[in-house]
């Protein structure tokens, strides 16, 4: 949907089952349909669709299946400006973790999986939006992608989406999203990046850019609204925000403990430690917590990758999400609405949470975080269109 003067809103369909576009397809007639029946259909509706690597070639090959998925659209006055091109293989059901990332941008499998998904993207978006793909930034710390490698793919796939836009009119945008212990993590790594790769190859500039994702910046402890400005400053654009919120806890046991009996085997849940001198990285939980629980007098905040409700910001024995850093940027955006037009729910961690986080459904945790997010907006005066 349109909110406020100019910017998009929609919610990104990684919370739901897409290993292929049978999937996908499920989803859409299912959960998704559900979502929508919540707001008037007279008033367009937006999708932050994701697809997988097989859903995506699935499409492609068959005409008929993008033609059904176009009439889904029109059938629910719906429009997709962007999609998630992160994972290229499965994001439910198993270990995910490390694959999430592969491949990275140091493989020529990168650059054809996200043109892939720009065919797609190109023949969905409405003609009045430049749409967006999120993808991985760079590649993760566990497994250093070569920088050389990823810079010229990078030009490689810009020049893709250049020949794309010569042949259907659409302009589809590379969103690069940091990430912790990730190439890009933060702010600051991202900025240094982009500046030096829009420096070598100034064609790059309008074509690449950042997707800020909230819960991101609040695990390294930074503040996503600094975050926002920090990229103005720097001339590195925004193309998407993600609306996230990240897990804070205290140092006490209890916390801890809770921690851990949150641990699980599908994600990365990267857990940093703030100390007195500086910010303390570990790749998930266990580490995490074995490494606060070694020097607990020097930990001041504990944060954990885990994209938590919106709405839910006690949980319990000092657990609490980053969403007071979420309105700060919320502020950041109405203050400045050219700094991205591009906004996007993304609580995808939902089957993962412990039961007593979790709404009934995904559909009525997704309409939770709906209405979180609209009643925060509408304060500060921006409303649906």
């Amino acid at each position: 949907m349109r909110i406020g003067p100019r910017a998009h809103l929609a919610y990104c369909t990684n919370v739901h089952r897409g290993e292929d576009w049978a999937d996908v397809r499920a989803s859409l007639e299912g959960p998704v349909a559900a979502v929508r029946a919540r707001f008037p259909i007279a008033r367009p509706w937006a999708l932050g669709l994701r697809l997988s690597g097989p859903a995506v070639e699935a499409l492609l090959a068959q005409p008929a299946e993008l033609a059904w998925l176009r009439g889904w659209l029109a059938r629910h006055n719906a429009y997709v400006f962007t999609v998630n091109a992160f994972p290229r293989g499965p994001f439910h059901g198993g270990r995910v973790k490390e694959a999430a990332y592969q491949p990275d941008w140091s493989h020529a499998a990168r650059v054809d999986y996200t043109l892939r998904v720009a065919e797609v993207l190109a023949a969905l978006a409405p003609r009045d939006v430049a749409p967006t793909l999120s993808t991985v930034p760079v590649g993760h710390r566990s497994a250093p992608p070569d920088l050389a490698a990823s810079r010229a793919n990078l030009t490689r796939c810009r020049e893709g989406l250049a020949r794309l836009a010569d042949r259907t009119g659409v302009r589809v945008r590379i969103a690069l999203e940091p990430e912790p212990m990730c190439t890009l993590g933060t702010a600051a790594e991202a900025i240094a990046f982009l500046g030096e790769h829009l420096a070598t190859d100034a064609a790059s500039r309008g074509w690449l850019g950042v997707n800020l994702d909230a819960c991101h910046h609040a695990v390294e402890f930074e503040d996503p609204a600094a975050a926002l400005r920090a990229f103005r400053s720097a001339d590195i654009p925004v193309f998407k925000v993600h609306l996230s919120a990240a897990l804070a806890l205290p140092p006490t046991e209890a916390a801890l403990s809770r921690l851990s009996s949150m641990d699980e085997p599908t994600y990365f849940h990267q857990t940093f430690l703030l100390k007195g001198k500086g910010v303390e990285r570990h790749g998930d939980i266990p580490e995490g917590v074995a490494a606060a629980r070694a020097d607990l007098a020097a930990v001041r905040e504990l944060r954990s990758h885990f994209h938590v409700p919106l709405h839910a910001e006690s949980l319990g024995d000092g657990l609490r999400s980053t969403a007071p850093e979420l309105r700060s940027l919320l502020d950041a955006l109405v203050a400045d609405p050219a700094a991205c037009d591009q906004l996007e729910i993304e609580t995808y961690t939902w089957a993962v949470l412990p039961p007593a986080l979790r709404a009934a459904t995904v559909e009525s945790q997704v309409g939770a975080e709906y209405d979180w997010v609209l009643a925060e907006f509408a304060r500060r005066g921006w409303n649906p269109a």
